[in-house]
């Protein structure tokens, strides 16, 4: 394979792969009523609009999930869902290219695909994202 194919199977394996594991996303905001959803998207979207929650005193970095206001800011010019969901893609991405970094540090390439399944579309990380945790 060439070099440019070389890096762009693995992103659009981890692209698709993702699409898969978030399908439920698309009908509507992923993540449990009951759960922790609320609270982030809540506190994401205070964050994004710089309303005081979650700040300590003095010091205006919000406590919660500053890694994900990117992801959120862009999502926000549609609707709120549409921002937290892709908060959700991000996170799964982020995994997808930590699993294949390890895999491909210890096991090359063929480990690099599995490593990169087994940490991005784990049980584990579903449950954790359909409850809400960001």
């Amino acid at each position: 394979m060439r070099p440019l194919a070389d890096r762009l199977v693995p992103v659009l394996t981890a692209l698709a792969g993702t699409a898969v594991f978030l399908w439920p996303a698309q009908v509507g905001l992923l993540g449990d009523p009951h759960g922790e959803t609320h609270h982030h998207l809540w506190a994401l979207g205070d964050a994004l609009l710089g309303l005081a929650v979650n700040y300590p005193l003095g010091w205006h970095v919000p406590l919660m999930d500053p890694p994900n206001l990117p992801a959120f800011a862009l999502g926000w010019w549609w609707s709120p869902v549409v921002a937290y969901n892709l908060v959700a893609v991000f996170n799964v991405l982020l995994a997808a290219a930590g699993g294949w970094r390890l895999g491909q540090a210890l096991g090359g390439r063929a480990g690099a695909y599995a490593a990169m399944a087994a940490v991005a579309w784990s049980p584990f990380l579903g449950g954790a994202i359909e409850f809400g945790v960001t």
